[in-house]
């Protein structure tokens, strides 16, 4: 019995180890320097608090959001925009959105993004449930909930035509329960409950313990990464196939430097003959899509692995188009 354990044991670990995610393999400086040409260049401006009722939060928003869109896209440097706007001398008059476009053009972005964060840490208010069960024996408990909320709302803008690109929000809200009391007697559970927590409202995030300032950040970035998947469709990475590998797996070239990591979705299409719209003069590219993959290693800042079923793959050849999805 003993060996039979034994070798369960070493089996599990086996599997475990097979089956854990393999690491992202960071991109280094020069193939950052060399994808910046295939990237848009960002400048984030104007994000604030205004309207929420929890103030101080747009710094921590504004943090995250820089980690968020270096994955998709080249930034401004915060240095180079403030010297920006202290050396030009910006019209006040002008609209805000006028101001920020000028200030993306000086920067050389292609795109401004701006950006509000409401956010609300709500406690702790008592929950509570007790009574007596069919042998008259009583049980309850009395505990304290902490709810954070937070809202992030985001807009891209073209510098180039000083039109809205991209316009959208997301939510991150979580529930943490403390202080759980169990009791089997009926009058110290009243008396508990007579004992209840007041509720309390926190006005300025500089007032939060540590642990509740670490809650409203997580909820902050729970609802920034939800950002993610929407800039991955509009501002879709686009690269090729370099290589069937397998009858599942093909490589191809977007890797960490792109911001692309395992478990992602990978589009091959396939290109038709191009057509002149008569209409626009526009040159029309249609496409059709052979083969949706999944990232399951990222094995450089220029290059991963996606899989697929064979007969998907099949379909698949070298030079394919494949974009972020």
């Amino acid at each position: 019995m003993k060996k039979y354990l034994t070798c369960l044991f070493l089996t599990s670990i086996f599997f475990a180890a097979g089956c854990a995610s393999r690491p992202i393999v960071e991109p280094t400086y020069e193939e950052l320097q060399a994808v910046k040409a295939y990237k848009k260049t960002v400048a984030i401006l104007d994000f604030d608090d205004r309207g929420s009722a929890l103030r101080g939060v747009s710094g921590i928003a504004a943090a995250r959001l820089d980690k968020l869109l270096v994955r998709h896209f080249n930034l401004v440097e915060r240095r180079q925009l403030d010297a920006i706007m202290s050396e030009q001398e910006l019209a006040l008059s002008q609209a805000a959105d006028q101001r920020m476009v000028r200030i993306g053009q000086l920067s050389g972005a292609d795109y401004v993004i701006t950006g509000n964060v409401v956010s609300t840490l709500n406690g702790p208010y008592t929950q509570s449930s007790g009574g007596v069960d069919k042998k008259g024996n009583f049980s309850g408990y009395i505990q304290d909930e902490m709810r954070a909320e937070a809202e992030v709302f985001l807009r891209v803008i073209d510098t180039s035509t000083s039109e809205i690109y991209f316009a959208g929000s997301h939510k991150g809200f979580t529930n943490v329960f403390e202080n759980y009391r169990y009791y089997e007697d009926e009058s110290a559970y009243k008396t508990g409950l007579a004992v209840q927590a007041v509720t309390k409202f926190f006005s300025s995030y500089d007032e939060l313990s540590q642990q509740y300032g670490n809650l409203i950040a997580s909820v902050i970035t729970g609802a920034l990464d939800q950002f993610d998947k929407d800039f991955r469709r509009k501002f879709a990475h686009v690269g090729q196939v370099l290589e069937i590998v397998s009858p599942t797996d093909v490589l191809i070239n977007l890797g960490s430097a792109y911001g692309i990591a395992p478990g992602q979705q990978l589009i091959v299409w396939q290109e038709d003959s191009a057509i002149t719209d008569p209409k626009t003069g526009m040159t029309i590219v249609p496409k059709k899509k052979k083969a949706v993959l999944k990232v399951i290693e990222v094995n450089s800042g220029l290059s991963c692995l996606a899989r697929a079923g064979k007969g998907l793959v099949a379909k698949i050849k070298v030079g394919d188009k494949a974009a972020t999805y």
